[in-house]
């Protein structure tokens, strides 16, 4: 007895609808971990980003600290001119 060819037909439908639904998971599995990727690589730009943010904050306080103290001593010398002679001595 042969198969009929509404039943051979509808098992190939099957299998083909199978395989094209296989490939679309894949494919979004693949799109995925492609924006995962893509956001991983966002996420260490910005940790880069911030850190070289931090390094000049650091450098802007040091500065500054820097400028303060220059004045500090600017004025200490300006009050008494002896005193800081010795001090530098």
């Amino acid at each position: 007895m042969k198969p009929r060819p509404t039943t051979k037909r509808s098992y190939q439908d099957t299998l083909a609808e199978t395989a094209i639904k296989e490939n679309e998971a894949l494919e979004r599995i693949g799109t995925l971990k492609h924006e995962r990727m893509i956001g991983e690589l966002d996420l260490k730009c910005l940790k880069l980003e911030n850190q070289a943010l931090d390094k000049r904050h650091q450098r802007e306080r040091e500065r500054e600290q820097h400028e303060f103290r220059m004045m500090q001593m600017q004025l200490m010398i300006s009050q008494n001119p002896q005193a800081a002679a010795s001090v530098m001595m």
